[in-house]
Formats: structure tokens, sequence, C-alpha cells
């Protein structure tokens, strides 16, 4: 071991020399350093998406098809075709949002800070009631908030929507009635898969979202009747720029004192138009 005396009598260009390792050994560290920094911050890039609904581009329109079948995969529904794209922005309660036609219905989300994407869903309740003969009395429509994509924690990343509300209305024989509306939903972000769609006859890599826990009921609480009654799973397929690509979703359901139906839904892309070229050939 070097003495401080020691130190004093050697040789200038010895202690050069040393000095100069010292500094390419700090200088090779901070380099490692900020590579490991960058290959983290690379690595958290990749699990996380940009997501959207539909392209927000006025002339990108995406074609599904949907159909519903039972739990021996038979046919029970038409196979019907319909279109979604990015109509305009517009401002709900001081927050900008993105509007997009989907089926010629005007659905509004945004995209926040954090990567969360989140739809306004509104519910047609007089539809929902109007089988048993019940008039709503004020509010008909039911809209809410629902996030559909979130990666605050990356994959793994879950949240709930909760929708629980009561309404009055008149029943057939003109008595005032309390009509209770309750949805609840759990989801995941389940990262990755390889999923097959129409559109290109293949598996594409989407982001999927699982909805591992659905109930959605309408009672009618004044004569304690379930009028409405559906439970289920469901996925949502993310692409981060063509938005959602596929949707599929097995449920149990009952209406009114109709016996219970386990069905599989689906709708998925078959086609991206252009309408800007669409509209110059007409």
């Amino acid at each position: 071991m070097r003495t401080g005396k020691d130190m004093c009598w050697l040789d200038p260009r010895i202690v050069s020399a040393e000095l100069s390792d010292m500094k390419k050994a700090t200088l090779v560290f901070e380099i490692l350093l900020v590579v490991a920094i960058l290959m983290l911050s690379c690595q958290k890039n990749e699990e996380m998406i940009s997501a959207t609904i539909v392209p927000l581009d006025k002339n990108a329109e995406l074609r599904f098809r949907g159909y519903v079948t039972d739990e021996d995969s038979v046919l029970v529904s038409k196979i019907y075709d319909f279109g979604r794209r990015f109509s305009h922005r517009d401002t709900i309660g001081g927050k900008e949002v993105f509007v997009i036609l989907s089926n010629n219905e005007k659905i509004p989300f945004y995209v926040d800070g954090g990567g969360r994407l989140v739809q306004m869903t509104t519910v047609n309740l007089l539809d929902r009631v109007f089988p048993f003969k019940i008039k709503l009395l004020g509010m008909q429509q039911i809209s809410y908030w629902e996030t559909l994509y979130d990666e605050d924690d990356g994959v793994g990343t879950e949240w709930q929507v909760e929708v629980d509300t009561t309404v009055s209305g008149i029943d057939s024989t003109g008595r005032s009635i309390a009509i209770r509306y309750f949805y609840s939903g759990r989801a995941r972000n389940e990262g990755w898969k390889d999923i097959f769609i129409p559109r290109t006859y293949k598996p594409e890599k989407l982001v999927d979202v699982h909805w591992y826990e659905m109930q959605n009921e309408i009672i009618n609480l004044t004569a304690n009747d379930t009028l409405f009654y559906r439970v289920g799973t469901a996925h949502h397929y993310f692409d981060p720029k063509l938005g959602i690509l596929k949707y599929i979703t097995d449920y149990e359901i009952r209406e009114g004192a109709k016996a219970p139906a386990k069905l599989h839904g689906t709708w998925e892309l078959i086609e991206v138009k252009n309408t800007r070229e669409t509209n110059e050939i007409e």
C-alpha cells in the first residue's frame, strides 16, 4: 500500500496515467448507464400503444361484419355489415373529444395523457322497456364515460366501469314505478396476441383487452321483476393505428319470462375503405 509519503515521490507520468484510466473507467460506466436507461425506455415503449377507436382520418372507413351464434355455433341472427369512421372534433363538458360514426350512431371518445382511451356509451333505455309496455318519465337515455383501454401499468393493467341509476316510469296499468338500470364491467390489458382478422385472412398482432366480468340488469323495483339480465365476458382487440378491429363476447341473456339463452357475439374487420378514392370515382 502506498502512503502519502510514497505518493509524493511518484513519477508524475504514472500519476497522470492512473488518473486517465480512472476517467476512462468513469466514462465507460456513464455510457453503459445511459444505454441501460435507453433499453429500459424502449422496452417500456414497446409495451405501450397509443390507442384509438378508428383512424383519425375522415377519408378512412372501417367496414365490419357481425353475427350472433348459440352455444352449438348455430347462427341465430342475420349477418350484418356496418361502417365506422372518424367524423369530427367536439367539446363535451369542457373536454375536447373525437366523434366517430358507428352504424350511423355518433360516439365521442378521448385519449388522456396516460394512454387511457375513454368512450361515451349511450343506452336507449326506452327501447329496452318498451316490450313490457312501460313508459318512462323524464330520462329515456343513459350516457356514461367508459374506459375501453388503459396502459397505466402496461400489461396487466386492470380497471372497472359501474353504472347504477334509477328512473321513474308508468306501467301498463298506469301505476307509477321505479326502473333500475345497472351495468358493471371489469377489464384487464392482456398485451399483444395473434388474432385472426378476415380482412387479411391471417392472424394479426393486436392488443387484447379482456372483459373478464360483465353484468347488465334492468329491474322493475316496484314489482320486484327483472326485465332484462345479461352476464358474460368479452374481448376488444386493438391495432395502434386502425383502432378496434374485432370484438367477441360470450354471454347468457334472459329477457322477461323468456328462457335464458347462451350466445356468442362477434364483429370483425373485413375492409378498410378510402372514401376519397370512392368519391373521386363517383
